[in-house]
């Protein structure tokens, strides 16, 4: 699971009101469990079950699991993030028109 993209889909059941946002979890290396709020870590297999809204996941994992090589060093570790043709990735920047009618393209 050192994918990022493969973590991600890991939180498909992740619960629409949890104070965590998915794809930070799966950045922070997280998988899903599929039970409540509880994540593991692909690497050090470190669990963290007690989520809060504002919580940052890569800093909670570092400060539970210091020692964790992904919190090290993710690329040392064989981390391969999300990258620009990635699920995520946006497709252009955002257009802000001020006209009452869209420019062509």
């Amino acid at each position: 699971m050192n994918c990022e993209e493969k973590r991600l889909v890991t939180f498909n059941t992740w619960p629409a009101n949890a104070p965590v946002d998915a794809r930070r979890m799966a950045k922070a290396g997280f998988v899903y469990t599929g039970t409540g709020l509880v994540v593991e870590c692909f690497l050090c297999h470190g669990r963290i079950d007690d989520w809060d809204y504002g919580d940052q996941a890569m800093a909670r994992h570092r400060i539970m699991y210091p020692n964790c090589p992904f919190v090290l060093d993710p690329n040392q570790a064989g981390n391969i993030p999300l990258t620009g043709t990635g699920i995520l990735a946006p497709t252009s920047q955002p257009q802000i028109f001020t006209g009452t009618t869209a420019p062509n393209r």
